[in-house]
This record gives structure tokens, C-alpha cells and sequence, in this order.
């Protein structure tokens, strides 16, 4: 029985949500150590399942986001005006995060500092960009150059400040403010 498309959206939230659960066990604290020294097993079972995660990610979107639109021959799409450029905040935020992912994924491993940082800004660029060129080949949307530049700018906002600095000094977050609503009844005169 083929997942629905709320179930796979769930398992992805979960997925890039996902956190390392802070309980008092020494043997669960000293695996999410950092490695001194380069893990080997770590690297292995970290690149495969990383190639994994792509894949079912990219097949993910697919299934959530592309399906219901016929492919057409690749095409650009102007989205500028769309969507108050909120989308284009997400396009940095999302690269920006999953550039830091990889990176601390990868740091993980004990890989040296500018390799993981590297690995980090290759997978940002290989999930935004795939998905950029998915969009590209569906005839609802189109390949934005203004979606790809703001993906640019959030990995390399990551990684050159972690190159620069081995630290981020500046980062992409999200901020609301809860709307006041009336507390007074609305009444409708009969």
C-alpha cells in the first residue's frame, strides 16, 4: 500500500528534524562525541546513509511536490514578485541549514574542519540545486535564477564564515509575532 502523501511528509519532517535525544547514558553521550581522529566506520555509515537520505528525499519531493504537474521540456520562471520573497528567505534559510547539517554531520566523523565544511556545502548545493531543476522540468513552475542565487547566498553564508572564522557569527533564523485578535464578539444584526 503506497504511502500517502501526508505520511511522506511526515517521515521527512521527522527525518530533517530529527536531533540527538540528551539522556545520561556514557556510551549514548561518547558516540555524539566528535571524533579526535578520523572514524572511518562513522565516515562509511555516514556517506552511505547521507547518499540514502538523498535519494528518498529527492523521491520524496517528487512525490509531494511534482507528481501532480505533467513534465515539460526545461523552462526559466521569473518568480520574483511571488510570494512577498518569502520564498526566496526560505530558499537561503533551507541551504544555509542543510550546508551547517552536513558540516556537522561530517565533523562528526573526525574528518579534518575545511573537508567537512566542503562535504557540508557540496550536499546544501546538490539538494537545493535538484530540487531547483525539478522545478525547471514541471510545467506548474520553472527553474528561478532568483531561487538558485538565494540558494548561493545561504551555503556560502555558512561556508565561508566557517572558513573564515570556524564559527557563525551571523545566521538565518525565522521570526513571527503573535496577531492581537479581537476578544470581543463579532455579532451580525438579523
Amino acid at each position: 500500500m503506497p504511502l500517502s502523501k501526508y505520511a511522506l511528509f511526515l517521515v521527512f519532517y521527522m527525518i530533517l528534524n530529527a536531533s540527538p535525544i540528551i539522556c545520561q547514558n556514557k556510551l549514548f553521550d561518547d558516540f555524539w562525541k566528535v571524533a579526535d581522529t578520523l572514524n572511518e566506520t562513522r565516515l562509511t555509515t555516514l556517506a552511505a546513509t547521507s547518499a540514502i537520505t538523498y535519494i528518498g528525499t529527492t523521491l520524496a519531493f517528487n512525490e509531494l511536490w511534482y507528481k501532480d504537474y505533467p513534465r515539460v521540456k526545461f523552462h526559466l520562471k521569473d518568480d520574483w514578485i511571488l510570494w512577498e520573497q518569502v520564498d526566496k528567505y526560505g530558499h537561503a534559510f533551507s541551504a544555509y541549514q542543510s550546508a551547517k547539517m552536513g558540516y556537522n554531520a561530517f565533523e562528526w566523523t573526525g574528518i579534518s574542519d575545511k573537508k567537512a565544511v566542503f562535504i557540508g556545502t557540496g550536499i546544501s548545493v546538490a539538494l537545493m540545486n535538484t530540487l531547483e531543476i525539478m522545478d525547471g522540468f514541471s510545467e506548474g513552475w520553472g527553474f528561478s535564477l532568483y531561487d538558485a542565487g538565494f540558494n548561493t547566498f545561504g551555503t556560502a553564508l555558512f561556508t565561508s564564515q566557517q572558513l573564515a572564522w570556524k564559527e557563525q557569527r551571523i545566521s538565518l533564523k525565522w521570526t513571527s509575532t503573535r496577531p492581537k485578535y479581537a476578544t470581543t464578539p463579532i455579532a451580525t444584526r438579523l
